[in-house]
């Protein structure tokens, strides 16, 4: 079974992805500095507490315990999105845990995500 690419139109919700790093705090300790990277247009799938298991393309499955948002939005050349960042909707943070490369295709990305961590 072929994996559905997701309509444009179902990209209708506004996130913003946050990379957290750390910098020098000029007294010679660290800082946590919050840095967007980018808006971007998604669709976010909230998951009951029954759905643990992420299902991908083509019978796949893996096992993220705690998710419980996918998100699904389109590729993005030359921007890296990894698990050490955070995704922002609507006043809610959401910490990823996994970002899929769908068939390593290039046009779309699956993010498992967990909130309030």
């Amino acid at each position: 079974m072929a994996y559905r690419w997701t309509p444009t139109g179902e990209l209708n919700r506004r996130i913003t992805i946050i990379a957290k790093t750390e910098e020098p705090d000029g007294e010679g300790g660290r800082r946590k500095v919050e840095s967007p990277i980018g808006e971007f247009w998604a669709k976010i799938e909230p998951l009951t507490g029954t759905e643990s298991v992420f299902g991908l393309w083509k019978g796949a499955i893996q096992r993220y315990g705690e998710v419980t948002h996918a998100i699904r939005m389109r590729y993005q050349p030359g921007v890296t999105i990894d698990g050490t960042m955070t995704i922002r909707y609507g006043g809610r943070e959401l910490h990823i845990v996994s970002v899929l490369d769908v068939e390593e295709a290039h046009k779309e990305l699956l993010i498992a995500a967990v909130e309030g961590v």
